[in-house]
């Protein structure tokens, strides 16, 4: 347990690096010892997806048109190549990004 704290500590608390241990004095310089990375969005990347929650019910509504008009030409193509596409039950609100597996039978 105790290593696995410490791994989690340099992937997570310290990005991989033994930066602790040069502040501690330990280490005369610091460097990479583990996995890590610095999980910080940057500003630009913050403001991109303000703009996209601000948005959020037009983009979901704009998936959902595009959405329809995929599964009515699905239908369509459907019938004429004598396949079978996933049911989906009509109570089920409507899911643009995904496809659940048990839609299919």
């Amino acid at each position: 347990m105790r290593k696995l704290t410490a791994t989690a500590r340099r992937s997570y608390g310290r990005r991989g690096t033994d930066r602790s241990r040069f502040f501690r004095g330990q280490v005369d310089k610091y460097g990479w010892v583990d996995l890590g990375s610095s999980y910080v969005m940057s500003d630009v990347l913050a403001a991109f997806l303000y703009g996209q929650l601000e948005a959020r019910q037009v983009i979901q509504e704009r998936r959902a048109l595009i959405w329809h008009r995929y599964a009515e030409a699905l239908h369509a193509w459907a019938a004429r190549m004598d396949a079978r596409l996933p049911f989906i039950p009509p109570h089920w609100p409507v899911l643009p990004h995904v496809l659940p597996d048990h839609a299919f039978p």
